[in-house]
């Protein structure tokens, strides 16, 4: 429940806080909270292969100006600590499902 609000209002300060020149068009596919709750690692999908490095070094640079507002929006005590994280789940899927085709 946590880490869908932190997505749901990473999403939205990503798209409208950050005007970073190197963040491109990224998306975020999950969160996932240590059990502390002191940590959350934040899988970004960058949507152009060439933007990658520049989209998550935008992000990392932003990561506590994001937690500070995520502080004031969310209703916790801590605000946990914001690791960006490229999501090669997409990319992989899309492999394997190609050899699968291949097999058949």
């Amino acid at each position: 429940r946590v880490s869908e609000q932190i997505k749901r209002h990473l999403s939205v300060l990503i798209s409208k806080e950050i005007s970073d020149p190197r963040l491109g068009m990224v998306g975020i596919s999950a969160v996932t909270l240590s059990k502390d709750y002191k940590a959350a690692t934040v899988y970004i999908n960058v949507f152009k292969e060439e933007e990658i490095e520049d989209s998550m070094a935008a992000l990392r640079s932003a990561a506590g100006f994001l937690r500070q507002q995520l502080s004031q929006s969310l209703n916790q005590r801590g605000t946990p600590k914001l690791v960006f994280e490229h999501d090669t789940s997409i990319k992989e899927g899309i492999a394997l499902s190609k050899l699968i085709d291949s097999v058949q």
